[in-house]
């Protein structure tokens, strides 16, 4: 008996042992793959003027395997690296990734809540709040496609011919919000972008307020019901008029993203102080060069899930 106890203990230590000589290798840099990734976005929205991640005040990104969350930053090319980062076992295993910006210290936020004044720029960065869910990846594939978590108006104002004055410093407030941080209603920007948390406005609210230099101003109200869908820009038509607002409704666009290639590189990063170090139980999932698909859950085109890996991680130290 008093044999198998420490049999048992050497190889509950051994692990350790091995992992602590793997450590060392990796600072100097002869073993251990960071995982890195290479990131798209869907355009049309602060983040994506450019289709990049260019002049981001703050370019930390949750990153989440197994249930563990580490700090990436994000450069212009969308490249995520960390100065502490997960490392692969196995360069063909395929794990699950989640992600999210911005960072929120490592948490990502469970309801959509957006910026009242979003005339402000930072207000509006602020504001694009985006995901990754259930992303499968591995060191060859390793693009992540990030989603608007927010929906955005897009209102196009202007003046009916018989109307006089001018749109000059004219603004457009969304009323009657869920989601907003400070009260209910939510000022656009100055070409009149709006991002929203997703939500159902019913007929008979007021919607939108469009006050004219002159101080005039004039309310909308909603003949029917409206649903802002998460990751759809809702193109609005506004014109001003003698007798009020005409409001017409576009059809809904969806965010599409493009993909990007990596051509199976990495870009470099440092190694990890705590040594975190993925394996994978049980049979490698191919993914033959193709971005894994998501789909919508239950025909609902704001919910997203993806294919998910199992991931036996141990975290050592």
């Amino acid at each position: 008996m008093r044999t198998m106890r420490i049999s048992n203990l050497w190889w509950a230590v051994l692990p350790f042992c091995l992992f602590a000589c793997n450590k060392d290798e990796q600072q100097e840099g002869t073993d251990g793959t960071p995982v890195s990734f290479v990131t798209t976005i869907s355009p049309s929205s602060r983040l994506t003027v450019n289709n990049s991640w260019a002049g981001l005040s703050d370019a930390k990104v949750g990153v989440e395997i197994n249930g563990t969350v580490k700090e990436y930053t994000v450069n212009e090319k969308g490249e995520l690296t960390s100065a502490a980062p997960f490392y692969w076992e196995d360069l063909g295993q395929t794990v699950s990734v989640n992600a999210w910006y911005p960072y929120n210290e490592g948490k990502k936020p469970e309801a959509v809540v957006v910026a009242a004044d979003q005339s402000v720029a930072a207000n509006y960065l602020a504001s694009d709040l985006l995901e990754v869910n259930n992303a499968s990846v591995s060191a060859s594939e390793n693009t992540l496609t990030f989603v608007h978590r927010t929906a955005c108006v897009e209102c196009a104002l202007q003046l009916n011919p018989t109307e006089e004055g001018t749109m000059n410093a004219a603004t457009i407030t969304l009323c009657n919000l869920s989601g907003v941080s400070e009260g209910n209603s939510v000022k656009t920007t100055g070409d009149y972008k709006a991002l929203v948390a997703p939500q159902t406005l019913i007929a008979g609210t007021v919607f939108m307020e469009v006050t004219m230099s002159d101080g005039r101003s004039d309310e909308y109200v909603l003949p029917e019901d409206v649903e802002l869908k998460q990751g759809y820009i809702f193109p609005v038509s506004v014109e001003v008029t003698p007798d009020g607002l005409n409001v017409a409704f576009g059809t809904p666009i969806k965010w599409e993203g493009e993909t990007v290639g990596t051509d199976g590189e990495a870009p470099e990063v440092g190694p990890d102080t705590d040594g975190d170090k993925w394996e994978q139980n049980g049979d490698d999932i191919q993914t033959d060069g193709e971005t894994t698909e998501q789909h919508p859950e239950n025909g609902n085109s704001s919910q997203w899930e993806g294919e998910t890996s199992e991931v036996n991680a141990e975290k050592r130290s």
